[in-house]
């Protein structure tokens, strides 16, 4: 029985009952076996891919959590900003349709190995079966989908749903701020003194006011529903989802309401 039967209810009762949903998902619809078109391939790996991303939020989060718990919140951004990432992308990829989102993907993977073979020459060499795996990797990028290449970047994607996604990517902005070598990625072992002359040094971050207790929970719910579009089992998880929903949304009120 968990916590939460039991008349009490935490963040970390909803991320269990999540990550408990996840695992006794059952396999999406098979489809008839056959001659495959190049879009009944895609659909088939689009439901793959989004299962690989879920679990990736999944187990990235639990990552993130543990990491939090031990002191380590600020180093989790990195983390953390990955999983905004993947929650931002896979209810986008429900929007976009099964097929277009996974032909972006493979322009984006082309795109990312033309960098690569740039990179060999300025003196990163490559050997020629390398270069060989590379080109077919490249080749299954379909020409089709070119205008689609703008969604290879976050921003983009934001841009065609301000409305669903500008909130999350507000804080995927803030994680990056704290993910790359920055002023900010410094700034919590560092303390400046008042008249701007000296600088206190620590080999431990300043309190944050991150929650990321609060925020995983609330990504997985993010991503779990946008796998359930794309692998067709709304049905399956509606129930569960709009339960959960509602008890983050008690939880959110009942912490307004303390502070």
């Amino acid at each position: 029985m968990n916590t939460k039967q039991q008349g009490i209810d935490d963040w970390g009762t909803i991320f269990r009952d999540l990550a408990a949903l996840i695992d006794r998902a059952p396999s999406p619809p098979r489809r008839p076996a056959g001659e495959w078109t190049r879009k009944d391939q895609a659909e088939a790996h689009a439901i793959a891919v989004a299962w690989g991303w879920l679990i990736r939020v999944k187990r990235t989060a639990e990552a993130v959590i543990e990491l939090e718990k031990s002191g380590y919140g600020n180093e989790a951004a990195p983390l953390a900003r990955s999983v905004v990432e993947h929650a931002i992308r896979l209810p986008w990829a429900a929007d976009k349709g099964r097929q277009e989102f996974v032909e972006i993907l493979v322009r984006m993977r082309s795109w990312s190995l033309q960098n690569t073979l740039k990179a060999a020459e300025a003196g990163w060499p490559l050997t020629d079966d390398q270069r060989n795996q590379i080109k077919d990797l490249q080749d299954e990028a379909g020409e089709d989908f070119k205008q689609l290449d703008r969604f290879m970047q976050l921003a983009a994607v934001v841009v065609d749903d301000p409305e669903q996604f500008a909130g999350l990517y507000q804080i995927w902005l803030a994680e990056t701020q704290e993910s790359h070598p920055s002023l900010q990625s410094s700034a919590n072992y560092r303390q400046q003194s008042k008249d701007g002359l000296t600088w206190s040094l620590s080999t431990s971050p300043r309190p944050g006011t991150r929650r990321y207790d609060v925020l995983m929970p609330s990504l997985l719910w993010i991503g779990l529903r946008g796998y359930a579009r794309i692998a067709d089992l709304t049905d399956h998880f509606e129930m569960g989802l709009n339960q959960l929903g509602q008890r983050m949304e008690d939880l959110g009120v009942a912490r307004k309401r303390a502070t």
